[in-house]
Order: C-alpha cells, then structure tokens, then sequence
C-alpha cells in the first residue's frame, strides 16, 4: 500500500486534501454546547382546570392522566405538579437512548386514553403536549424605563409583537413568557343581586357563550340566483364582543313584565389580566421576562447571535420609552470555555511542532509532521454530523489529547526514513525499506490505542454519553493518523527529506549542546536499567503497573482544583467564570402577593451591595454591573425543576417564593473571581420589615442566598 503513494505521491495529497475539505464542511454547520446532550428527555402536559384548587386538581386530572401514563414505554419516572391557580403540569422523564419525537407521541396517545376520565372543562380547555427545552439559552427584560407601561402591557406587547419575530430564528426552539399575563375580560360578579333576582353563575356563563360567539349569516344575491340579480353581498353579523360596555349589554334573562336583566346589573366588567397571580420586575421596575430556548441539535453560538440581531431590529420599531435588556445569555461561559481550549489546542500543537524539530533537527523532517497532525485532526469533524457529535468542551479536549498520539505515527515514520538515508540510500528507496519495516507497528499502535479508548464509547446511561464523543474523537483521529501515515506520509518523506546536513552557526551550537546534554540523560538512564536489572522483583513491584495507577488517580494533583481524599469528593472546581448568579427566598404560608412584592423589592438592591465581585457597586455600577432581575411569586422561574416559583405543591396552598438573577462582567473584567458566599448568606439577616408584610413576625425570609445556585448552562 505505502509503495503505491510513495510513487504517487499526487494521488496522496489528493486524499489528504479532500479529508480536510470534508472536515472543513462538517465544522461550519455542527452544533456549539459546553456539554454533550447527556440530559435525559422530558415530554410535558400541561393543562388547566379553570377555578379548581391544587387539590382538586390532583384528585380529578392527575390521578387519572398518572394512570394511563404508568407504564407509557422507555419511561424512568414523572412528576404532577398542581397549583391553585388551576394549572396542572405532568411531566414524564425517559431514557436518554430514546427518541423524544417517539417519547411525545406515545405520551399524546396516553393523554387522549385518559380523557374520558377527565372533567368536561378540562377537556375543553385542551391539553399542551411539548418537548422539555431544558435550561433557556437566553433571558431577556421588557420593560419601561420611565414606568410608562405596566407589566400587562409588556407582556401583551411581548406575546404579540416579540414572540412570533423571536420563533422565526432558525434553531428556536421555545419562546416563554415569565412572570406576566395576557388580556382578558374580567366580569367580576355581585353574588348578592344574583341570589335577589333568582340566577346562579351558570346562567351567565351560558349567556355570555350565546351571545358572544362568530355567526356566519351567509350571502345575498350567491348562485343559484334568479334573473335580474346582478350582485352578491356578504352579510356581516356582530360577532364576538370587544369591549366592556358590549359585554355589558348582554341579555341574561328576559322577564315576564318585558324587563330584562343584563350582565351589567349583576356583575362589574373591566379590561384585566387573565391571571393576577404572576408578577415580575427588572431593577424594581415592572418588566416581562422573555425566556428564549434553543431546539436540540442547533449551534448555540449561532441562535444566541440571531436572537440578539432580532431584538436590535425590533427595537428599531419598540413605542417611545420601551427598551429590552437581556439578563441571561448562557453562551457567555461557552465562547469563553471553548476559546480558552481551542488557545490551549494551538499550544500543544506548536509545543508538539518545537519538540519535534529540537530531536529531529531538520525543518524538513519537521514540515512532515506538521502537515499530517492537521490532516488527522481537521478529518475527524467529518464524522461528527453521523455520529451527532457537537463542538464541545469534551471532544476538543479529546483534540488536545489527541495531537500528541497522532503526531507518533508521522514521527515513526520520518525517523525510520532518516536511518535509511544515513545509511547511504536514495530518499525513494529509504523510504520504501522504512515502511517495509514500520507499516505493522504504525497499524498496530492504532489498533492497541483505539482498543484503550473505543470500550468507552459503549458505555450505558449519562456517564456513557459524557465519555462518549471524547472516546470516538480520540479514535477516529487515531485512525485516521494511521491512515495518513501509510499514504500521506511516506509520500511526503520521499519528497522532501535529504540527506542530513550538520547545523552552523548559533542554531548548529545549540544543538550540539542539546545533544549531548541529551546523550549524558541517556547515559545515566542505561546506567540506572543496569542497576536495576538484579533487583528486577522489588523493582517491579515499585514500578507495577498498579502502582503507577494509584500514583495517577490518587497521588496526582489535578489541574483546575484539588483532590479532597478525605470524603472523596473529587475535584472542586473554580467557577469564578461563570456569568450570573441566582437564588430564592420564600414568604409564610397566606401571604398576599402584593405584601410578598413589598419585601422583595428590596432584596436586589441588598444583593448588589453585599457582592465582593462587584466591589462597590453603587460607585461602579457603570462598569460593574449590568441587571438584577427578579420574578415575585408565581412568576415562574426558567429553567428551575416543577413549575418553577409560585404555588407548586400538590394540596399546599399559598407557597410564596422569589427568585433572582444577578448579572455579573465577565470573568476578564473581574475584581475579584467569584461571589463572596459567607457575605451573600448575611442578606437575609439584612431585610427590614415592609410595611403592612403582615402581623406578628411579619414575613419570614429563608436562607436563600446559603442555596445560591449558578444560572449558567448545566
């Protein structure tokens, strides 16, 4: 095989240049993550029960929807999550081998079994089956920086002139809207007139659903027509109500004596929300929170960047004193993560490239290595869009392991190509005997090292798909070395190397002395194998196999943290880069949300002034920092577990929550690496009492920020 490239050495390059035009294509359209997608997939139902307690909820739609999902194939487990807002969401965890698409699929077919189980109004509101998204790749704020506009109508703004611009990006996934609701019609009713003039609820229900609905009234004049008839009207009907003083007029009941009662003598209407229960702010102000999710498979990097060009043209079109301010952008510690490893891959290469030349001593032998590491490395993205691999910290790591094994083979190959030369044959010739002689161990180096590495990739569960992408990126480039290195290779020695010329000057002095620095090491190392050659028992078993094991996993320091040997812990990790912070507080059972707001509006202000990272942030505001956002209660929190905040637990009424997200610089703009956690623990401590936050005690502000959590992607 070698023999044939190295008489056509064309026909070598030829290959080598389409393995990195292959490469070079798959790169531009594969996916950027931090992680591999190891997070096991999640359908949820959602669904609402208009006017129903979280108890209600979970004896009459969950007890029957858990039923018919029990047992639903690949499933590991499901949550109900029930709140008194009428709201139930069920969601079903599967296998991480298993396709979501067929995972949705399967749990519609279950919901549809359970709906004859189900009240009637359920029913009739309908169910939402959706893929979980996971953590949002971006938070964004829309808000009013002079109040101008309340949350209402930021939210109605965002639902109506934001999502649909916001969905048409290529990799969204999911738009959703925290901590806001939507327009409704309010008909808050007078139970008193009602039970004077003999009606009940039902009858305003069944009245406002006849009299404002769409009446198609058909044509005048449509064929077949008689002769004469020359045009055709559409007849218009009033069809469903606008406006309050519309709804106001309808007829509830018409009595003997030609009076009427109208929905206006029994109830007071007024243009609301659909739901009081949610509340949501940016610095104190009143905002809608945008939560934008990327679709599974998509580059991160690439939807973020899309998103933000989105919003810069809306804001183009945003009405006076109306601005955005993104609070969450996930992408920040991957661009940083990955540049930091991609810096890193560049360093071993040319510390590859430096050794190489220091031993080899020939910028001739040096070049060959030099073009068929890359070849080998640039070639491996080929097949990552069939094996669905990303770009991710994981596989370039595997890259940066992987320079050092695929550049043996080039060497193995140029140096048994220089020995023939020394001994007097032509470039041609020395390299045909050199691959007679080194073409089985260049094949067997790659088979004993893909044997190490493959067992990994068919690994099962989260563990497995985490080593996964690392294992098969080290052996396919591993393979793909060896191949160049029975084509590319030998063709490019018989090319280029020469017999070998002594060094002059300063370079010729320097490595004279390296050589025989290097020959006094080689020395004293013979004199060493001599020495331990009698004693060859203990010396193996000090330099067992084992050993050296145990020196490796549990005597070496590891980069980045330390080993904690004592509980076994692992390695602690700095994450000082990361880009936000985040954190919860809850209120006592029964509060009112409006008391709830009152006390949290102050817990933003106390965040910013007791983070070390920051410094002082009054004085450094502009430089320092950007956003504290929060969401009161109910408003929802992305990306947290169940429901998020709000009432969430099934039967537990009135469980008030906040959450925060505080926005850091970046990490190269820092004081200071991370958060001080000691002196965020003392915020709670630090709340004065709101006024009217209830009698006694007043609200009681658990130890959220003891639980402060990392908002980046996980």
């Amino acid at each position: 095989m070698a023999s044939f490239f190295i008489t056509r050495p064309i026909v070598a390059m030829v290959i080598a240049i389409l393995t990195v035009l292959g490469g070079l294509i798959a790169l531009r359209g594969l996916p950027l993550a931090q992680f591999p997608d190891i997070v096991p997939p999640q359908i949820i139902v959602d669904t609402t029960y208009t006017g129903a307690d979280a108890v209600t909820i979970e004896q009459s739609v969950a007890a029957p929807l858990e039923q018919q999902m029990n047992g639903v194939d690949n499933m590991l487990y499901m949550q109900s999550t029930n709140a008194n807002d009428g709201t139930e969401e069920l969601t079903v965890t599967f296998g991480v081998e298993t396709n979501v698409s067929i995972d949705q699929v399967n749990v519609q077919n279950r919901v549809a079994q359970a709906q004859p189980n189900l009240p009637a109004d359920v029913n009739a509101y309908g169910f939402t089956t959706r893929k979980s998204t996971g953590f949002p790749l971006l938070v964004m704020n829309l808000f009013s920086p002079h109040n101008t506009y309340d949350s209402l109508f930021l939210a109605n703004y965002a639902n109506i002139n934001v999502n649909d611009v916001l969905y048409r990006v290529p990799g969204v996934g999911q738009v959703r809207l925290f901590g806001s609701s939507d327009y409704a019609m309010r008909i808050w009713v007078k139970p008193d007139v009602l039970a004077k003039l003999g009606l009940a609820v039902p009858d305003l229900t069944k009245a406002i659903q006849q009299q404002s609905t769409v009446n198609p009234s058909g044509q005048v004049g449509a064929a077949p027509a008689p002769k004469g008839v020359e045009k055709t009207y559409t007849v218009l009907a009033q069809g469903r109500l606008q406006t309050p003083e519309e709804f106001g007029q309808i007829v509830v009941r018409a009595n003997l004596d030609g009076s009427v009662v109208r929905l206006q003598d029994v109830a007071r209407i007024e243009l609301g929300a659909l739901n009081y229960q949610q509340l949501s702010r940016m610095n104190g102000q009143p905002a809608s929170i945008i939560a934008v999710y990327q679709s599974p498979g998509s580059n991160a990097l690439a939807v973020a960047n899309g998103v933000k060009r989105a919003l810069a043209d809306l804001k183009s079109r945003f009405p006076a004193d109306l601005d955005y301010a993104i609070t969450l952008d996930t992408t920040l510690p991957v661009t940083e993560g990955i540049r930091e490893i991609v810096w890193t891959l560049f360093e071993a290469m040319l510390l590859v490239m430096l050794v190489v030349f220091l031993f080899l001593q020939n910028w001739r032998a040096t070049l060959i290595p030099l073009i068929a590491v890359p070849v080998s490395l640039i070639g491996t993205f080929a097949v990552f869009p069939l094996l669905g691999f990303s770009i991710n910290t994981l596989s370039l790591f595997a890259f940066v392991l992987a320079i050092g094994l695929v550049v043996d083979d080039a060497i193995v190959v140029v140096e048994a190509v220089e020995q023939h030369i020394e001994r007097g044959l032509a470039p041609r010739a020395a390299t045909a005997q050199a691959m007679r002689e080194v073409s089985g161990p260049v094949v067997a180096i790659a088979l004993i090292l893909s044997s190490v590495f493959l067992p990994v990739a068919f690994m099962g569960g989260i563990q497995g798909r985490l080593n996964n992408q690392f294992a098969v990126t080290i052996v396919v480039s591993m393979l793909i070395s060896a191949f160049n290195a029975l084509t590319l290779s030998p063709a490019l020695a018989a090319l280029l190397l020469r017999p070998r010329q002594e060094a002059r000057g300063l370079l010729g002095r320097f490595f004279g002395g390296f050589n025989r620095e290097f020959e006094r090491v080689m020395r004293w190392y013979v004199d060493g194998s001599h020495f331990l050659r009698p004693h060859r028992p203990d010396a193996a078993d000090e330099f067992s196999p084992r050993r050296g094991l145990r020196l490796l996993f549990h005597e070496r320091p590891v980069a980045g943290g330390r080993v904690t040997r004592k509980d076994g812990s692992g390695v602690e990790k700095d994450r000082g880069d990361a880009q936000h912070d985040g954190g919860r507080a809850g209120l006592q059972h029964h509060r009112r949300l409006q008391r709830a707001d009152a006390h949290f509006l102050q817990l933003p202000g106390l965040l910013l002034r007791r983070s070390q990272a920051l410094g002082r942030a009054r004085r450094a505001a502009g430089d320092r920092t950007r956003h504290c956002g929060s969401s009161e209660p109910g408003a929802g929190s992305p990306g947290a577990g169940g429901r998020g905040l709000g009432v969430h637990a099934a039967g537990h009424s009135g469980a008030r929550q906040c959450g925060g997200v505080l926005a850091l610089a970046p990490g190269s703009q820092r004081r200071v690496g991370r958060l001080s956690r000691p002196a965020i623990a003392e915020v709670p401590r630090r709340l004065p009492p709101a006024s009217g936050a209830g009698g006694g005690r007043g609200p009681v502000l658990r130890r959220c920020a003891a639980n402060l959590r990392r908002c980046g992607p996980r």
